[in-house]
């Protein structure tokens, strides 16, 4: 059964977690990098937001149109893309490598860019684009974790470790591209 589909009773006891847990914050060495730098990773699993996150998440993908215009899905995505191009003479690749993603990604702006999607939506009534905007702001308001059995709280950017904050961090990155002033074209 597709998640989407779930009655609203049906959909209480999926998103309730018996025994939640706050989310657990550990590093990862990034030995690609000199001075071996330490990536923050999060594990949801057992976490209040977890559950609710994976129905967004399947949610917005099955309602809302969204496909980001300018983001690569993985190399042979981008060696599809410039096997024979024809780019004219005045043009210039930019390529943006974002140092910390997840972490800042400001909420606000792309709740802003979600509203703007959900109101270009078959969705029958506002008060279901309410009710989604208030979902993820529920989400978002978790946004805490345990390190070294200590509670830290991320006031503003997404965890990583979640499909949902993925797609979040791709709407925003899609917002930020379409609201700059440059001329953007995908060859």
């Amino acid at each position: 059964m597709r998640v989407t589909s779930l009655s609203t009773y049906a959909l209480h006891f999926f998103l309730k977690i018996s025994n939640p847990n706050p989310t657990k914050l550990y590093r990862l060495p990034k030995i690609h990098k000199p001075g071996c730098a330490m990536r923050l990773v999060v594990s949801f699993l057992s976490t209040l937001p977890y559950w609710l996150c994976e129905y967004l998440n399947r949610w917005i993908n099955n309602n809302i149109p969204f496909q980001p215009r300018f983001s690569l899905q993985n190399t042979s995505d981008l060696v599809e893309i410039i096997r024979d191009p024809i780019i004219p003479d005045n043009s210039l690749l930019i390529s943006f490598d974002v140092v910390s993603l997840y972490t800042n990604v400001p909420l606000d702006p792309t709740f802003d860019y979600i509203d703007q999607l959900l109101s270009k939506t078959n969705i029958n009534s506002s008060s279901k684009e309410e009710f989604i905007s208030f979902l993820l702001q529920t989400c978002l308001q978790s946004n805490i974790c345990q390190f070294q059995n200590r509670i830290h709280e991320f006031k503003d950017g997404l965890l990583m470790e979640s499909l949902l904050y993925s797609l979040l961090a791709n709407i925003f990155m899609d917002s930020l591209v379409l609201s700059s002033s440059l001329k953007v074209k995908r060859f």
